[in-house]
């Protein structure tokens, strides 16, 4: 599933809002498991807790990200978004959260989160729709990877 973005208003709109909309569309998959790569310190794993679902791992490559998310009682991994360690179709919903201009190899990092995702993969980042990302010219290839046709269980 990939969510489109819309034309900007001339009126920024604040990042909290835009996470709370991330969260809701999460929350109206119903997911049982979630994965949010590049989790940072948790806040959306917290998020996601609260809302419900039932397993939420993160997985972050800055140890002292880490470090503070395990302290809060997270199950955060120390990897890379290009190389996820787990099996095929592992989580019902995976996010990158701000993650997407992080990542050293865009295209392969969308390839890994389709590959562990049972449903979904739900991005939310300010440098998404940056054509650079995809080789100068928008590969839909790489795009379709993000749509599933199957629903979740």
């Amino acid at each position: 599933m990939m969510i489109q973005s819309t034309k900007r208003s001339s009126a920024a709109r604040p990042h909290g809002e835009y996470k709370r909309q991330l969260l809701d569309e999460i929350v109206a998959l119903k997911p049982a498991t979630l994965l949010d790569v590049g989790c940072g310190t948790g806040d959306l794993l917290v998020a996601a807790r609260e809302a419900g679902i039932a397993r939420t791992v993160g997985i972050e490559p800055e140890t002292q990200a880490c470090v503070r998310a395990r302290s809060r009682g997270l199950d955060v991994i120390s990897c890379r978004a290009e190389a996820l360690p787990f099996e095929d179709r592992s989580f019902d919903v995976v996010t990158l959260d701000y993650v997407a201009h992080h990542t050293e190899n865009l295209p392969r990092a969308l390839r890994e989160a389709s590959r562990v995702a049972r449903c979904a993969v739900l991005i939310l980042d300010c440098w998404f729709d940056d054509i650079r990302w995809f080789g100068g010219e928008r590969d839909e290839r790489t795009l379709g990877l993000l749509s599933r046709d199957d629903s979740m269980p």
